[in-house]
């Protein structure tokens, strides 16, 4: 009696063939989804094709391969070698740390001086709490933004007068990040609450007397910045917003007589580039 049982990617398959003095029979296969059930299987073939053997085969398929397989050592199985733990993908290290983004802004601004715009330039410094595992990253926590505005001089004609001004600011304010990718696009909708100093110069075109003076200003606005990382640390900036200001700044001449006053209600768009790191 010759037997064997192996394995194959989808079940284990048992053989089963008988030698006699009259040759060897027809060999016999049993499938089955493991290795104990091909056995039993087997047990069973064996006891079929011995009907008339002096010890007849009784009990359970068990007992009948005790009797009818005689050899073990003639049972042979394909094993299959599990990986080792330590060869097992592990999951990528998360990592909390800071990120930061420099970004130089020019543009145009609107409303300090009525309907004549000013060019704005802006360094804003943005930080946050970065999460990053793999190749991905997600902010974490608040986002802040800072900028410090500088905004180049400009000119109003009143009758017999010109004024020219200059103004400096510093923004601060949270931002929202709806889309962020370090190695992509990145969104942000940021609150934006400035305060700053308009120094104005008012000359009297008749007779040449200048007055000069500094007006305090500040304004609370909002602001949509879209961001695309180019590379690793290099990006590209499109920035716009909108601002109220807490009152109108009154510009007067020598005497104090008011000249004009500043819109209510001014805008900004630039572009930029910058850093991340």
């Amino acid at each position: 009696m010759n037997v064997a049982v192996t394995r194959n990617a989808a079940d284990y398959v048992g053989t089963l063939r008988l030698e006699g003095p009259q040759g060897a029979s027809n060999e016999r296969t049993v499938h089955a989804t493991t290795c104990s059930d091909v056995i039993d299987g087997l047990a069973v073939a064996a006891a079929l094709a011995l009907p008339a053997s002096p010890q007849p085969v009784t009990g359970s398929p068990r007992a009948a391969e005790v009797a009818g397989i005689s050899r073990p050592e003639a049972v042979t199985a394909r094993t299959q070698t599990l990986p080792a733990t330590d060869d097992l993908d592990r999951p990528d290290e998360l990592r909390l740390a800071p990120a930061f983004t420099l970004t130089g802004f020019g543009g145009l601004s609107v409303g300090l001086l009525r309907s004549t715009p000013l060019p704005r330039y802006e360094l804003s410094l943005t930080w946050a709490s970065l999460a990053r595992r793999g190749g991905n990253g997600r902010i974490v926590g608040p986002l802040i933004r800072l900028g410090l505005n500088l905004y180049g001089s400009g000119s109003y004609e009143t009758p017999g007068m010109t004024t020219k001004l200059g103004a400096q600011a510093l923004t601060v304010g949270p931002c929202y990040a709806p889309v962020y990718s370090d190695r992509g696009l990145v969104l942000l909708a940021c609150l934006d609450l400035t305060a700053g100093l308009v120094g104005a110069s008012t000359v009297d075109r008749d007779t040449n007397a200048s007055h000069s003076e500094s007006l305090g200003f500040g304004s609370i606005g909002a602001g949509l910045q879209a961001v695309y990382n180019v590379g690793r640390h290099f990006h590209i900036a499109l920035r716009a917003g909108t601002e109220v200001q807490v009152a109108p700044l009154v510009f007067r001449d020598a005497n104090g007589s008011e000249l004009f006053r500043s819109s209510r209600f001014g805008g900004h768009a630039s572009l930029g580039a910058g850093g991340h790191f």
